[in-house]
């Protein structure tokens, strides 16, 4: 945009939308432990059948950040459309408490949400911050790690729109232009007290080529699939000072309050003869430096931070440091994890959402996601 100060982020959705009551009673309301309360009795959305991620309505919050001044357009079935206006410019002037200042809202005829539509718009204007190409680039990037490219069941398609077009998300690797790169795939569910999971080995063609029309013993594409009850992380456990010791009881995912637990991992080899080998090399490499790693979803929507540049929640980085030739890093990875909202209870987000609560279900998680790509390493 020619000037910055007229520059806007738009965020729609085609959800269920708000009416009045909701704006004033719960909206407007911060820590309200609305969500929570429809979390804790299975009470799903009516448009999408879907639980609610947040407890505390928080995170409604994080707008305000980007911008000076907000404009919420809402609508629900069976009701106005709602404009919610708030200018942080005006509201900061002569209020000392935040209760004390007015917020605009108006009711009318539909004019954003028409033709029996429902959703919700929020328009940010006043930008704090001037936007360059990197993090245009790296906001893309984010923006399309929201929803689980696995679980479309639970998941929502993104769309991600820059006008007028610059052209900067040209040229950024997709993650399926990655996968079609990767040369090692697992998929992987633990179900109570069992680890079943697929190992493939797909040589890249190159490879092949390179070792001649009868490649040697290794190189051969191969398929694994089992599945395993005498996992050593159901029967043991690591105490405070780190140590192995046998667990009084047989571990089972259910009665931690954790539930199944299912992943998906594509792994890369970096290494300095193999890495040219790779149609896109300098693509691949930025895009595994920037979005390696083990990404957690819970209902298809992604828990932060894991997965995020610098969260190396499972260790990753420190064990291959130990062991480079038998051990995965984060920068040679892309994975996520998947939960059920309704059967992990006991893994509890943080208000910050970054990332779960520190308790006994969150080690338990921990472990078992540990057990099963180690069992990756192993094949």
């Amino acid at each position: 945009i020619e000037d910055p100060s007229q520059a806007r982020i738009l965020v729609e959705d085609s959800g269920q939308g708000m009416d009045l009551a909701t704006i004033k009673e719960i909206w407007l309301e911060p820590g309200a432990d609305h969500r929570e309360l429809q979390r804790i009795k299975g009470q799903r959305s009516e448009k999408f059948h879907r639980l609610p991620i947040g407890e505390k309505g928080v995170g409604r919050f994080a707008s305000h950040k980007l911008g000076r001044s907000i404009e919420m357009v809402t609508k629900r079935e069976g009701h106005s459309e709602i404009i919610v206006r708030i200018d942080w410019d005006t509201l900061i002037e002569g209020h000392r408490y935040l209760s004390d200042a007015g917020i605009e809202i108006e009711e009318r005829s539909p004019k954003v949400f028409k033709g029996g539509r429902t959703g919700t718009l929020i328009t940010i204007s006043g930008l704090r911050h001037k936007w360059t190409r990197g993090d245009i680039r790296r906001l893309y990037r984010s923006i399309n790690s929201i929803s689980s490219p696995y679980d479309r069941k639970h998941g929502f398609t993104v769309n991600f729109v820059m006008k007028p077009d610059k052209g900067w998300t040209d040229g950024l690797l997709s993650a399926e232009d990655a996968a079609a790169l990767a040369m090692f795939f697992y998929e992987f569910t633990i179900t109570g007290e069992k680890l079943t999971y697929k190992y493939e080995f797909r040589p890249l063609p190159a490879i092949l080529n390179k070792a001649g029309r009868q490649p040697a013993v290794g190189l051969q594409p191969r398929i694994v699939e089992k599945s395993i009850a005498t996992l050593e992380y159901f029967t043991m456990e690591r105490n405070s000072e780190g140590k192995k010791t046998k667990r009084a009881i047989k571990a089972d995912l259910t009665g931690f309050g954790i539930g199944p637990i299912s992943g998906n991992i594509l792994a890369f080899d970096r290494d300095r003869e193999i890495l040219p080998l790779y149609p896109d090399q300098t693509g691949l490499a930025e895009f595994l430096d920037q979005n390696g790693g083990i990404r957690v979803y819970r209902d298809g929507i992604r828990v932060y931070n894991y997965g995020e540049q610098g969260n190396d929640w499972l260790g990753l980085d420190e064990r291959r440091v130990q062991v480079p030739k038998r051990r995965l890093s984060n920068n040679i990875v892309l994975g996520e994890v998947r939960l059920q909202l309704e059967s992990s209870t006991a893994l509890v987000e943080k208000t910050n959402r970054e990332g779960f609560v520190e308790n006994t279900a969150q080690h338990e998680f921990r472990g078992a996601v540990l057990a099963a790509i180690i069992q990756f390493e192993k094949e």
